[in-house]
C-alpha cells in the first residue's frame, strides 16, 4: 500500500503498471532471501480473488512440499472443483499474466483507498486518550489498542498476574459489549491469541481488529464513530 497522506480522494491508476513495475514496487518477500531452504510460503486467491474461493498454494523446497503433498492425500485432498475450474479460466483462458498482475494493481489502489478512509475515521472518532493505532501498510485489517490503565474496572495494580490477565479479558468484553449496543461489531484481540499469559510483564491494553474488506465508505466512517461512541462510554470520557 502507499503511505497515509491524510487525504480520502480516490485516484485509480490511469494506466495499469507493467507486470515487471508492479513486481519491482513490492516489499522483497522472505522466499526471496531465502538461500537454505528453511521459508515457505503461503498464499490463497480467497484474499484476491473471491473469499469463496478457498483455493491456496504453498512454495517451499521440494523435500517438504512433497511431505506436504502426502499429507493433502488423506486430509483435504484437493480443493473445491468448482473453484478450481473458475480459476483457471480467470486466470489461464482471460487474464494471463499481465491481467492478473493488472487486476493486483487495481486491488491495492482499492485497498489503499479504504485503509485511508478507516484510518481516517480512526483519526476522527476514536479517543486519543485511551485509543491508539498504527497505519497499516498492507492487507485489509486495522488494529485498535485501547489502554485500560484508567478503566472504571481495571485492576493492572494487582501484584498477581493471574488476577491481572484475567481483568484485562474482562475488560476487553466489557469494551466488546458496549460496541455491539452501538450495533458495531469488532473483534476481540484475545480471539487470535495462541496461549494464555505465563510471565514476564502484561501490556495494559486491550486490542480490537476491524476490516475495511468489504464495507462501503460511509458505513466504515460510521462504524468507526460508533466505536469510539462505545469505548468514551465505557471510560466515561466526553
Amino acid at each position: 500500500m502507499n503511505p497515509f497522506t491524510g487525504s480520502i480522494e480516490y485516484n485509480p491508476p490511469s494506466e495499469p503498471p507493467s507486470s515487471k513495475q508492479y513486481k519491482s514496487s513490492l516489499v522483497p518477500s522472505f522466499l526471496s532471501l531465502d538461500i537454505s531452504g528453511r521459508v515457505l510460503r503461503i498464499n490463497t486467491f480467497s484474499k484476491i480473488i473471491a473469499p469463496g474461493a478457498r483455493v491456496g498454494w504453498v512454495i517451499g523446497p521440494a523435500q517438504i512440499i512433497e511431505r506436504y503433498q502426502r499429507q493433502a492425500e488423506f486430509g483435504t485432498e484437493a480443493p473445491s472443483g468448482f473453484s478450481l475450474l473458475a480459476l483457471y479460466n480467470i486466470l489461464e483462458k482471460e487474464w494471463g499474466h499481465e491481467g492478473f498482475f493488472n487486476w493486483l494493481a487495481y486491488l491495492r489502489a482499492s485497498y489503499t483507498h479504504r485503509r485511508d478512509v478507516m484510518v481516517k475515521a480512526c483519526y476522527d472518532h476514536l479517543p486519543k486518550q485511551v485509543a491508539s493505532f498504527m497505519v497499516p501498510s498492507a492487507g485489509i485489517i486495522q488494529w485498535i489498542r485501547v489502554d485500560v490503565i484508567n478503566h472504571p474496572e481495571t485492576d493492572q495494580k494487582h501484584q498477581d498476574h493471574a488476577v491481572r490477565q484475567q481483568n484485562l479479558l474482562d475488560v476487553e468484553h466489557s469494551i466488546f459489549e458496549a460496541a455491539t449496543k452501538e450495533q458495531v461489531l469488532v473483534a476481540k484481540g484475545s480471539f487470535f491469541k495462541t496461549a494464555l499469559y505465563k510471565g514476564g510483564p502484561i501490556d495494559d491494553g486491550v486490542y480490537f481488529r476491524l476490516t475495511f474488506a468489504a464495507a462501503p465508505e460511509d458505513q466504515i466512517e460510521e462504524a468507526v464513530r460508533r466505536f469510539g461512541a462505545a469505548i468514551r462510554a465505557e471510560f466515561g470520557l466526553v
